[in-house]
């Protein structure tokens, strides 16, 4: 019997992720902002603890370093929200600039019209990319978390199949005689 505890646990955590990503943006910033403040805080007691001890010379620059890194972490949000798009936007544009170059060279053997459509799509989502980074990051957002409940959803139909296919199965019994062997499922 195969058990289905793992898929429901993960289709409980996917779903619950995916309903937060998608319909609560702002959970999202401030677990970034909770777990920034935790690294700082705990390298501030680190810091702290290491002077009772006579460390606190050699732990300064490590509970810095903790320090940056919680304050980075904390603005990880705001990077993620403008920056991705941005940088996806440019390379978009790139790839589509890159694209009508190569249709119209010298030596391009393929369709035109499927390059050329799908270069000037390129370069068009990388405009808009760029010109709107956090409606684009709001977008992908959005699907991000609907992909995440659906896939949640698609764990809970595996679990109940197992579940039906566990109470649905008969074990074979084997009966050993001293001379022969007989399955009794195909009595």
């Amino acid at each position: 019997m195969i058990d289905n505890s793992s898929y429901i646990f993960k289709g409980i955590m996917l779903t619950l992720c995916g309903a937060l990503i998608t319909f609560f943006p702002g959970v999202i910033a401030w677990i970034f902002y909770i777990i920034g403040a935790v690294i700082i805080v705990g390298s501030a007691f680190t810091f702290f603890g290491s002077l009772g001890e006579g460390e606190g010379g050699s732990m300064f620059f490590g509970c810095l370093v903790g320090a940056a890194i919680g304050f980075g972490v904390m603005a990880l949000p705001r990077f993620v929200t403008v920056q991705i798009p941005l940088i996806a936007g440019i390379v978009f544009t790139i790839v589509g600039v890159m694209r009508l170059i190569k249709t119209y060279g010298k030596n391009y053997n393929g369709n035109k019209a499927v390059s050329t459509a799908s270069g000037i799509l390129l370069l068009l989502a990388g405009i808009f990319f760029m010109l709107n980074p956090f409606k684009v990051s709001k977008i992908v957002r959005i699907i991000l978390g609907i992909f995440m409940i659906g896939s949640g959803i698609f764990d809970f139909v595996v679990a109940h199949f197992i579940t039906e296919r566990n109470n649905n199965s008969q074990p074979s019994v084997i009966d050993v005689d001293v001379n022969s062997v007989s399955d009794s499922s195909d009595e």
